[in-house]
């Protein structure tokens, strides 16, 4: 996963059929980085590798609200689920440790309800798909939740001093 522009084409085919499950590329370039740092030597046996997905919702974020439907969102959360089996076919699940992305859901709650434009039951619908998408990651992997902080005004409010120490051992 290297860019949103390479998610555009998984988007509008759910978009046109919200019942698809279409390949969003993640896991094939994270099999792949998973086995060239083993081959490199760049990750030890004994360490997880930690893959960053990105969570259904922070998909489409900062797409128009027409992009915000229920039946989308249960699109997006096959796919992530998808990706994880696809890599979880490749990578032991001992070898790894998922994290989530949970920006775009965090502005969501600091906004306490400001973004008039989002649905009503928004915030809960996105706890659920938290459950969902955990649920897909089994017992012997680690899962993790990332959670941004931004202020109202946008900017970064600091790097939590423990980031340097998970840094540390990727």
């Amino acid at each position: 996963f290297r860019s949103t522009e390479a998610l555009l084409p998984a988007l509008q085919a759910l978009v046109a059929r919200p019942d698809a499950t279409p390949a969003l590329g993640i896991a094939t370039v994270a099999i792949d980085d998973f086995r060239q740092a083993r081959i490199e030597g760049r990750l030890k046996p004994d360490t997880r590798f930690v893959i960053a997905l990105p969570t259904p919702y922070s998909l489409v974020a900062g797409a128009d609200g027409a992009l915000h439907s229920p039946a989308l969102l249960a699109g997006l959360e096959r796919c992530v689920a998808a990706e994880l089996t696809m890599l979880l076919e490749a990578v032991p699940a001992g070898d790894l440790s998922i994290q989530f992305d949970v920006c775009a859901e965090t502005r969501i709650w600091e906004s306490r309800g400001r973004d008039l434009g989002a649905p009503r039951d928004l915030p809960e619908r996105l706890l659920q798909s938290f459950v969902i998408i955990a649920d897909a990651v089994p017992r012997d992997a680690e899962v993790g939740w990332h959670f941004c902080h931004r202020g109202h005004d946008g900017v970064v409010s600091g790097t939590p001093h423990d980031a340097e120490i998970g840094r540390a051992h990727v």
